[in-house]
């Protein structure tokens, strides 16, 4: 009897040792699967972090583009401003230099000669009160002034009166 006594001690001891061992390997068990899902958390953390990164970076590098765009257009549409500002201001004007005022054709004709001579393009437009010699055109007043200086100071055309208009031609009026 002591035999099976100490034979059933032996296996309460045994299963006692192998329960614990049970608990044990379950214990280890959680705690992996804990450390597992703790890994899969923070792995899921970074992402969203990344993720959250990655669309404030988009959200400003779209903020940037779009404030460029803008900018560019602003600047597109002051340069058509400006430019229809200048059309409007001096358009179509031809700016011409007057150079005389001529009582009739052969009078002009003597003028017109002497201008074309130095190589000056010459136009004439009969008035009511005679016939306009003109140098031009010139597309700014700043150009047909250069000019009309450049005649005014040519002693051998004798022209100190030249002035300096803006001329339409007549079937441009």
């Amino acid at each position: 009897e002591d035999k099976r006594k100490a034979e059933a001690d032996k296996k309460a001891a045994e299963d006692k040792r192998k329960a614990e061992a049970d608990k044990k390997a379950a214990e280890d068990k959680r705690k992996a699967e804990a450390d597992k899902k703790a890994a899969e958390d923070k792995r899921k953390a970074e992402a969203d972090k990344k993720a959250a990164e990655d669309k404030r970076k988009a959200e400003a590098d779209k903020k940037a583009a779009d404030e460029k765009r803008k900018a560019e257009e602003d600047a597109k549409k002051k340069a058509d401003a400006e430019k229809a500002r200048e059309l409007l201001e001096n358009g179509d004007k031809n700016w011409m230099v007057q150079v005389a005022l001529a009582a009739n054709q052969a009078n002009a004709d003597a003028v017109v000669s002497k201008l074309r001579a130095k190589g000056y393009k010459v136009t004439t437009s009969p008035t009511s009160k005679g016939i306009r010699i003109m140098v031009g055109p010139s597309k700014d007043r700043e150009t047909a002034d250069a000019a009309r200086k450049k005649i005014a100071a040519d002693e051998s055309l004798n022209m100190k009166s030249a002035w300096v208009i803006d001329w339409v031609p007549l079937e441009q009026r």
